[in-house]
């Protein structure tokens, strides 16, 4: 019996192509499925998720494309994680990261949820909920001619 929604559950080879930023960050969905989704981000100098908070009903990953990213949190050390390698955040592990190099940073994030992406919750440091990233990227200023492929 078919759902309808066949074309969501066919295999696809989907490029992890975004262009580079030099301040600000883009943020590309490549591919969601029930329980998972991926996104492509690039972040340019000085640029990251600075706020420490959580995800309450995810487990997610961000694997270095390009550059490094600087993980801090409320039970980890800061660390450099960078190209080729990836840190892994069980749900309601706090992070925030940064780019702290003048290059381009670029992650390929995986998330991984029972739970539809209206009702995933996050939190802020204090425990407070937090809305998702919904809002409109702002302030981001691409490089001409200049990719991550």
């Amino acid at each position: 019996m078919s759902d309808g929604n066949e074309a969501n559950k066919a295999p696809r080879i989907i490029p992890l192509r975004t262009q580079h930023v030099s301040d600000g960050y883009t943020r590309i969905p490549l591919a969601n499925s029930d329980m998972m989704h991926f996104h492509i981000m690039s972040y340019g100098r000085k640029s990251g998720e600075n706020a420490l908070h959580a995800h309450r009903d995810e487990d997610h990953a961000f694997v270095v494309l390009e550059g490094e990213a600087r993980f801090r949190g409320s039970k980890m050390e800061p660390t450099v994680v960078t190209k080729n390698n990836m840190i892994f955040l069980p749900k309601d592990t706090y992070y925030a990261f940064s780019n702290n190099t003048d290059g381009p940073l670029v992650m390929l994030r995986v998330g991984a949820s029972e739970l539809k992406p209206d009702d995933r919750r996050r939190l802020d440091a204090d425990g407070n909920p937090i809305k998702g990233r919904s809002q409109p990227q702002t302030g981001v200023k691409t490089i001409d001619g200049s990719f991550f492929e």
